[in-house]
């Protein structure tokens, strides 16, 4: 029973040796591009279209909502704006 101890507690010490040592990963990067790449795509349709440049507004704004289906400004230039250009 001694030995059984002995061989699990030197496991659990291994296991948590290990643990320590394996890299945690995390998305905050990728989220952060991410952000900042919708904020890049809006930003370019938002220009177009102070400037009302509407030719140029208007594929910017389709291009944001086909690479952000659920972005922040989806919701608007969907509902709102296009129409509204239309």
């Amino acid at each position: 029973m001694k030995r059984l101890l002995t061989v699990v507690a030197a496991l659990a010490l291994g296991l948590a040796l290990f643990a320590s040592f394996a890299s945690a990963s995390t998305t905050a990067p990728l989220a952060a591009a991410q952000e900042q790449a919708e904020a890049d795509a809006y930003k370019a349709w938002y220009d177009a279209n102070a400037a009302k440049d509407y030719a140029k507004a208007m594929p910017l704004a389709k291009a944001y909502i086909e690479k952000f289906p659920t972005g922040k400004y989806t919701e608007y230039l969907k509902k709102t704006w296009i129409p509204s250009i239309l």
